[in-house]
């Protein structure tokens, strides 16, 4: 019955931290899998969970998450108590970041323009979200030399070796989605805050509104990183 996390990915995995080579759990008991092997994942594990006892993290698009709660909304709404998505952009100014691909394409968040659509249905399900847009999760997150600081850590356990792998790639991997993953470990490090807003469904763009606006959704948007806790985590 604990919590468990997710991460949003390709058909035919389970989370974003790897391919996933066992039958989904969906597939015991169950007459018709889903035919997307990674909605068939999530589903069978929570149908397998306890009430409200699942966290689910997003580090990508919010394709198959979606997919899951189309599929089976009832089960989604009844065993995750809340979900944690890296994306949108939300009190910045998106296109400063447009020299960074793997940030923004045409002045949206990344994983909300791949798949506007999706990100709509979820932000407006009404499940309880913790959003990390592109105000703390950016570039800038981190000043220079605190990424050099990581980069040369001589840490031993899996993660830590696992951000110098990402940062050989791309330096800026310690500013993204490790930080939103960092939430999961150390809420404590950042703060948050209650926010109103609508997800255009044809763009991506998140649009902070008031709560009595028609179709607003309410969320705990993220608007600081401690980062020398995170540094030093």
């Amino acid at each position: 019955g604990g919590a468990r996390s997710f991460g949003d990915g390709r058909p035919g995995t389970k989370s974003s931290a790897g391919w996933s080579e066992q039958p989904s759990r969906a597939t015991q008991g169950s007459a018709q899998p889903h035919p997307n092997r990674a909605v068939a994942n999530i589903l069978g594990e929570l149908e397998f969970s306890s009430p409200h006892s699942v966290t689910l993290l997003s580090l990508a698009s919010l394709s198959t998450f979606s997919e899951a709660l189309l599929a089976n909304p009832s089960l989604f709404k009844s065993k995750v108590r809340s979900m944690v998505v890296m994306g949108g952009a939300l009190r910045t100014d998106p296109s400063k970041y447009h020299d960074h691909a793997s940030y923004t394409l045409r002045g949206v968040e990344f994983n909300f323009y791949c798949d506007p659509l999706a990100a709509a249905h979820v932000m407006h399900s009404g499940v309880p979200i913790t959003l990390i847009g592109l105000s703390v999760a950016n570039p800038d997150a981190l000043p220079p030399a605190a990424l050099e600081k990581l980069a040369c850590s001589e840490g031993t356990s899996v993660p830590a070796w696992l951000l110098r792998q990402l940062m050989l790639i791309f330096d800026h991997s310690a500013t993204y989605a490790a930080v939103a993953a960092f939430f999961l470990v150390s809420p404590q490090s950042f703060r948050t805050q209650e926010a109103w807003i609508k997800v255009d469904s044809s763009t991506g763009r998140v649009i902070e509104t008031l709560p009595e606006a028609s179709g607003a959704a309410k969320i705990s948007l993220v608007t600081f990183l401690d980062s020398p806790s995170y540094v030093t985590a």
